[in-house]
């Protein structure tokens, strides 16, 4: 029953009805609902075949696998040598030049099913977009992408689209443009790569494993923070996303979340679900590594009291470990004074290469988002909002535009574009130093987080009351 309202409420929608559609509307969206289908299934394979390959060249199984056949085909009489030179090269031939570009392949699929999933739903005359606060920028002022990460409220299942169509930008091409762009090899049009961290996973397409997560996981699962720096490491710059509340709010979640909230004397929210907090300290922890900060001043104080108790037990251990002036002044007499000249001189450690330099965006940006509808109604309905601008009478009564907070379903953007009352998204950005939050313990991290929830939850309210139809 849970499963089926889940889906009625975010894939179908409460007040979806089948029956009111005409026959070219049924007709476009069985299309679109195939051709969506068919990208995320060739997606898959060529993911699945990608993985196969990768796991034959680059897993210790494959290596391991790949040296015992090479023993094995080198035993062969006559003709062994021949062979294993022939398995080396197909081998190489699979690391350097056909893994790379099915890698490429597989970013490009995974770029056109949300370029379509976006064209499909958020992309048209229907869906309004109203920002408020400051502006979302994820480049550099040369217009180079960045490693930036957005946090925000989780309000329908339509918030991972959302990203994806901020992310994309205004100015961001079509299917068919950037196919061209990409056999072309154009690299001045470029797609910001983003990643989501949900449900302890780094992903931007649905899959059974993140349904699996979904079904056998709770909310506090989290990437972890060495994974992630290795993803980085070896992708490159990629905006990463992340819902700390990693729910949908409904009814019953908010019923439910304000009676722990007060059992466990926590803040209550009345608008949002309180903040889970694993993946943004991960996140973050990940960036500070990345750039080289320290966490916070009580990690420095232990790090040089540990340093200074590792030597004072050195020096106990190991007396004579230490060059004496006389044993000093005995050397110089055949070696000179350059010798010790600097003792305790240390070698530098090599620093290890990235394969894809790593910037990262000065800020973090925290979005508030809120869907409304524009609905009629009469005058003695109950209003969600607000300021009602009468604007005909029909048999004697009086009707008016309202606007409704609403929690989109798939079908309900998918159709949108049909449908008479249009949907508008409130977006209400705001960015915070990420150097600051860098340096702060996961403790006063997850305090930042905590507060900065309540101050959304009082936005979303003053949102709520000030709203109206101009």
């Amino acid at each position: 029953m849970a499963i089926r309202n889940t889906i009625r409420t975010h894939v179908v929608g409460s007040d979806w009805n089948f029956e009111q559609d005409d026959v070219f509307v049924t007709i476009w969206l069985i299309f679109q609902i195939l051709s969506l289908v068919l990208c995320w299934l060739i997606y898959h394979a060529w993911s699945a075949k990608t993985l196969v390959f990768e796991l034959a060249v680059e897993s210790k199984a494959g290596k391991h696998a790949s040296k015992l056949f090479r023993r094995f085909l080198i035993a062969i009489p006559f003709m062994g040598g021949s062979l294993a030179r022939v398995f080396d090269r197909m081998t190489m031939f699979i690391k350097f030049k056909a893994l790379p570009f099915m890698i490429r392949v597989k970013r490009v699929l995974e770029t056109l099913f949300q370029l379509c999933f976006v064209d499909a739903t958020f992309r048209n005359k229907n869906v309004r977009l109203i920002f408020t606060g400051g502006t979302l920028e994820i480049t550099d002022p040369l217009n180079l992408p960045t490693t930036s990460l957005i946090i925000g409220n989780h309000r329908s299942i339509m918030d991972y689209t959302l990203i994806n169509y901020l992310v994309q930008g205004d100015k961001c091409p079509g299917v068919l443009q950037y196919l061209r762009n990409t056999l072309n090899w154009n690299v001045d049009c470029f797609l910001p790569k983003l990643k989501f961290l949900s449900w302890g996973r780094l992903t931007n397409m649905p899959s059974i494993g993140l349904l699996s997560n979904i079904l056998l996981k709770d909310e506090n699962a989290a990437v972890d923070s060495q994974d992630l720096e290795d993803f980085l490491k070896k992708e490159g710059n990629h905006v990463l996303a992340l819902f700390p509340e990693v729910n949908i709010i409904t009814s019953e979640l908010r019923l439910v979340q304000r009676k722990l909230a007060r059992d466990n004397y926590l803040p209550l929210f009345d608008g949002i679900l309180y903040p889970r907090f694993k993946n943004l300290t991960s996140t973050v922890n990940c960036f500070a590594r990345l750039q080289h900060v320290e966490r916070s001043r009580k990690t420095r104080y232990i790090k040089k009291a540990a340093i200074k108790t590792s030597s004072m037990v050195s020096k106990v251990k190991h007396p004579r470990s230490r060059t004496s002036a006389r044993e000093i002044a005995q050397v110089n007499l055949f070696l000179g004074d350059d010798l010790f000249a600097n003792p305790s001189a240390t070698v530098k450690a090599e620093q290890k290469t990235l394969k894809a330099p790593i910037s990262i965006s000065p800020f973090l940006w925290d979005l508030t988002i809120v869907y409304y509808r524009a609905t009629y109604s009469s005058g003695d309905q109950h209003a969600h909002v607000h300021e009602q601008h009468n604007l005909k009478k029909l048999k004697g009564e009086e009707y008016h535009y309202q606007l409704e907070q609403i929690t989109p379903s798939f079908l309900q953007l998918l159709t949108c574009k049909f449908r008479g009352s249009p949907i508008l998204v409130r977006i209400h950005v705001n960015k915070h130093p990420i150097f600051n939050l860098m340096k702060l313990s996961d403790r006063k991290l997850e305090s930042w987080l905590e507060k900065t929830w309540l101050e959304k939850d009082a936005l979303m309210q003053s949102m709520q009351n000030t709203v109206k139809i101009n």
